[in-house]
């Protein structure tokens, strides 16, 4: 999935959830097919009537996560394994008084 194929999604005006993820497979070589940036995040901040999104593995960053505050009946989100930061989802969460629900995980500050 790239930001290519969300651009497609924004006339989907009644769409109330998305699910994005990224694809894995361990069996063999292990890879990440997914190619969601900021760029996508605006396509998808258009999405007025979404109330659920999962974007796990998503290539976006804390500033592009703002996109997502047009999203104001926005209920739920899944960021698991993006590289976004608890004071950039505290900031959406502030914008985002229908948020309750939410999955993310913080990249490793020590490196490991």
């Amino acid at each position: 999935m790239t930001d290519a194929h969300i651009a497609h999604l924004t006339g989907l005006q009644s769409l109330k959830e998305l699910s994005i993820d990224a694809v894995i497979f361990k069996d063999r070589k292990a890879f990440i097919s997914m190619d969601v940036t900021d760029i996508g995040l605006g396509y998808i901040s258009k999405l007025k009537s979404l109330e659920r999104l999962s974007l796990r593995g998503a290539k976006i960053t804390d500033e592009g996560l703002q996109q997502l505050s047009e999203l104001r009946g926005l209920k739920w989100i899944s960021l698991q394994g993006c590289n976004v930061n608890e004071q950039s989802l505290q900031r959406l969460k502030k914008k985002l008084p229908a948020l309750r629900w939410f999955l993310y995980n913080f990249p490793d500050s020590q490196g490991d």
